[in-house]
């Protein structure tokens, strides 16, 4: 963890017991995305900024850009999870980002396994 937190690496952590994954990525990759924080008691007596959805959603974006297969059906589901208002901002976004085109071929996809 020390080294991807000094490197601004993702690192996880894993609770098999619960059956839960956290990535964690000790760096902004969308400017402001720590201000939009929203501060989750993740485990009992542990309170963590968890990105919001919209930053979530872009963050994928980026990462289907670098090639990230499995980022294409998690932004699906968080874009359809989210409100309109929060769609529009996301295509506002994808849009200053220069990935309006992606984001519209990654939704145009269908979501099973091919």
């Amino acid at each position: 963890m020390r080294h991807a937190v000094e490197s601004g690496d993702l690192f996880q952590l894993l609770d098999k017991s619960e059956s839960l994954k956290l990535d964690v990525y000790p760096r902004e990759l969308i400017p402001g995305e720590l201000q939009r924080s929203e501060h989750l008691e993740l485990f009992e007596g542990v309170m963590l900024p968890v990105v919001s959805q919209t930053d979530a959603a872009l963050s994928k974006l980026i990462w289907i850009d670098k090639g990230s297969q499995r980022s294409r059906r998690d932004f699906r589901g968080i874009f359809r999870n989210c409100d309109s208002r929060q769609q529009a901002h996301i295509r506002e976004q994808a849009t200053s980002m220069k990935q309006i085109a992606l984001l519209d071929e990654v939704l145009s996809e269908p979501d099973e396994i091919r």
